[in-house]
């Protein structure tokens, strides 16, 4: 594992930073209306250039509604966060990252991954080809080339329970990996949404909600699934790969 990023939601979550971080994830993997303000983005510019940190723009799968308010914030990111790296979960938002001079990251939502954590248990039914499928991300020779093409050179990772097995040659690219949380499944319909289009933020918080046939608690946070992986991050991805790990607070779902 090599570069050690902290993921925060929420300013206030800053102050969870330490030294051993070299990169700040801001932003939100799953809901349209949780994308960034500039206001925030100011702060986080000033709090990454004075540490000097890299800094790395998530972003949503995206509403139709939503797509005019991303190009606003790629064309408004204060000055010194432009060119930074930007996760996209949403093809349409492509290329307009190319567009404004950012570099596109292919997030855990549009890599193709077994996500449910019942596999788990189940590796010991399966036979050595079967446990290789359920590893593997759907990362084939064509899919990279499109990634290539298109100027994409970084793939995230769900940190699935079952592990990832990665066979194909990825020379040309850098992966990350999200930890210790993994997402199992997202929607359009929050929970927590009273009204069509309209957020009440109550998602900060989380359900922890238990099944029989699931091998861990699971979290309902926003409109989203989670699971918590305790394995290390090591001993998630086999092979010999230089990953980035992406650090989720607990604070999120505790």
């Amino acid at each position: 594992m090599s570069e050690k990023a902290l993921f925060i939601k929420e300013i206030k979550e800053l102050s969870l930073w330490e030294k051993g971080y070299s990169r700040i994830y801001f932003g939100d993997e799953f809901c349209s209306h949780l994308l960034p303000g500039l206001k925030d983005l100011k702060e986080l510019e000033e709090f990454v250039s004075s540490r000097n940190l890299k800094f790395t723009l998530v972003t949503p799968f995206l509403e139709e509604y939503a797509l005019q308010g991303f190009e606003s914030l790629l064309q408004n990111i204060p000055e010194g966060l432009r060119g930074c790296e930007v996760v996209l979960n949403d093809w349409a938002t492509l290329k307009m990252c190319r567009k404004f001079g950012f570099k596109p990251v292919l997030g855990r939502l549009l890599t193709r991954q077994k996500q449910d954590p019942r596999l788990y248990g189940l590796k010991k039914y399966f036979n050595r080809e079967e446990v290789d499928y359920i590893c593997q991300p759907a990362l084939n020779r064509d899919f990279l080339k499109f990634l290539a093409l298109r100027g994409i050179g970084r793939i995230e990772l769900n940190p699935v329970l079952q592990g990832i097995k990665i066979e194909q040659d990825l020379e040309d690219f850098s992966l990350s990996l999200y930890y210790p949380y993994g997402y199992i499944t997202t929607s359009n319909d929050c929970f927590f949404a009273k009204e069509e289009k309209k957020c009440f933020n109550n998602c900060v918080g989380a359900f922890c909600l238990g099944a029989p046939s699931f091998p861990v608690r699971v979290f309902l946070k926003g409109n989203t699934l989670f699971f918590r992986n305790g394995s290390r991050p090591e001993d998630i991805i086999s092979g010999n790969f230089d990953v980035r790990v992406i650090v989720q607070p607990d604070s999120w779902f505790y």
